[in-house]
C-alpha cells in the first residue's frame, strides 16, 4: 500500500574463542528472537491505519459535495436497486 514499510535486520556477533556449543546457541536463540517479536508488536498498527483511512474516506463521502457522471449515477441507482432486492430475500 501507500504506507511506508520498514525492515529490521538483526545481526549478532559472538566471539567464543573458536568454540561455541550448539546447545548454548539453541538456548539463546529464542531469547534473541523475543526482541524482534517485541519490536514487531510495537510497530504493528495496520488495523489502526486502515480504520483511520476508512473513516477519512467515509467523511469525504458524507460531508463533501459529490459530482457524478451519468455512468456513475446509473451504477449507484443499479446498486441501490440490487440492495433493495437483496433485502427482500431475507
Amino acid at each position: 500500500g501507500s504506507v511506508p514499510q520498514c525492515n529490521v535486520k538483526l545481526t549478532q556477533y559472538v566471539d567464543a574463542g573458536g568454540f561455541l556449543p550448539a546447545a548454548a546457541m539453541i538456548k539463546q536463540t529464542p531469547k534473541v528472537l523475543k526482541v524482534v517479536h517485541s519490536l514487531r508488536k510495537t510497530f504493528q498498527c495496520d488495523d489502526k491505519i486502515d480504520k483511520e483511512e476508512l473513516e477519512r474516506i467515509a467523511n469525504v463521502i458524507r460531508y463533501e459535495d459529490q459530482e457524478y457522471s451519468v455512468e456513475e449515477k446509473r451504477a449507484i441507482r443499479d446498486g441501490k436497486e440490487f440492495f433493495e432486492r437483496c433485502k427482500g430475500i431475507k
